[in-house]
């Protein structure tokens, strides 16, 4: 017949330099993490402030786009180009009317 007898529970007492240790490391490691969220926003930051200017630029752009567009449509450009091309104005216009239905197969 075999004894069991109760085994011993160890118990584990912390000193206070483990538990200094442990709070310095979680105390580090809070304020890496502070670090790198700090310097994603700063990133952040300048992108946006990157993309703000060249919205501005590309307005700037788009208006200079549509000033051009408004000139070379505009009826001198037309007559300047017709020149060169050497048209020739139309005088008198002639309209041809209508004879009849033609019925088309």
């Amino acid at each position: 017949m075999s004894v069991l007898k109760p085994q011993k529970q160890k118990i584990v007492k912390f000193s206070s330099k483990v538990a200094s240790g442990i709070m310095a490391f979680s105390i580090i490691l809070m304020g890496i993490f502070y670090l790198i969220q700090v310097n994603k926003l700063t990133v952040q930051g300048f992108q946006i402030t990157d993309f703000k200017k060249q919205i501005v630029r590309l307005k700037e752009c788009n208006k200079q786009l549509e000033i051009e567009f408004l000139q070379l449509q505009a009826v001198s450009k037309i007559e300047q180009a017709s020149e060169e091309l050497k048209m020739v104005k139309v005088d008198s216009l002639k309209y041809l009317e209508e004879m009849g239905v033609l019925a088309a197969r």
